[in-house]
């Protein structure tokens, strides 16, 4: 039984180990887990201060001029924005891309992000989900310096291809069982959905969808493929590939009984599993 006389936060963190070590236990992560206590990416409150001074005069005038008039953070200010000039503007692409090149120039420690990853890599699950509402790629680097297998539905590796059956795939070896060569899934395996995009995913000339390393200079015709922070996010989900990545997020809490989860921890920060 809990020693219901231990303080809250020993209780709590008690429970929290509990959870985590149960079966088919899926891992939504929000801004907290890339904010890491300042040393790792802004808030959303503070990325408009960190790439104003990038952007071109003319969109700091416009867009500032909203935010006076108005009130309003940068959210509402591109919503009103879109009201003005569609829902595909270019100043939309051109804020996505002060943002990722604002994050790109940052360098966080990955010690959080490794142990994190490492932990999840040795439970008996075959698949592991984690999902993420951030951009940066602080998963993906974790799981390379933790030697982890880790999959976010592209394949490929200088320009992957978005490809979400991939996330289907299982990865394992041949062992031989009386005589007979039988495959043997990799327990451990880490599913990345990355709700609403990422630093290294772009649209080439032709429409179709990539992935290469970040701080990479964007190949001309492309464009970064990231939801710009405002409330129209929902509906930006609908188009690919954000509508395949949240169908399978639906999949795992309530439409695929195979996938099903038995928990889903939000908004965990990694120190707390330690």
């Amino acid at each position: 039984m809990a020693n219901v006389t231990a303080p809250f936060e020993v209780r709590l963190l008690a429970k929290l180990r509990q959870q985590i070590t149960s079966r088919k236990v899926g891992f939504l992560l929000g801004a907290g887990a890339s904010y890491l206590a300042g040393r790792g990416f802004p808030l959303a409150t503070a990325i408009w201060p960190a790439i104003k001074g990038t952007m071109p005069p003319e969109d700091q005038q416009r867009i500032e001029g909203w935010m006076a008039r108005s009130g309003h953070p940068l959210e509402e200010t591109l919503d009103a924005l879109d009201a003005q000039y569609g829902n595909d503007h270019d100043l939309r692409h051109r804020v996505s891309t002060a943002i990722a090149n604002s994050f790109c120039c940052l360098k966080p420690p990955l010690d959080c992000h490794q142990d994190f990853v490492a932990r999840l890599s040795r439970r008996s699950d075959r698949i592991v989900p984690v999902f993420t509402l951030n951009y940066d790629c602080l998963v993906e680097c974790g799981a390379d310096s933790a030697q982890a297998c880790l999959v976010d539905g592209f394949c490929g590796t200088f320009e992957a291809s978005f490809q979400p059956g991939q996330f289907d795939r299982a990865s394992g070896n041949f062992v031989l069982r009386r005589g007979r060569r039988v495959f043997v899934p990799r327990p451990g395996t880490i599913s990345l959905y990355k709700l609403h995009g990422s630093l290294g995913w772009f649209a080439d000339a032709q429409g179709q969808l990539k992935r290469m390393r970040p701080d990479l200079l964007c190949p001309t015709g492309w464009r970064r493929l990231m939801i710009p922070p405002q409330h129209r996010k929902a509906s930006d989900t609908g188009f690919t590939p954000y509508a395949t990545l949240w169908s399978e997020f639906r999949a795992f809490l309530s439409n695929d009984t195979h996938r099903l989860l038995n928990r889903l921890l939000s908004d965990v920060h990694p120190p707390c599993l330690r």
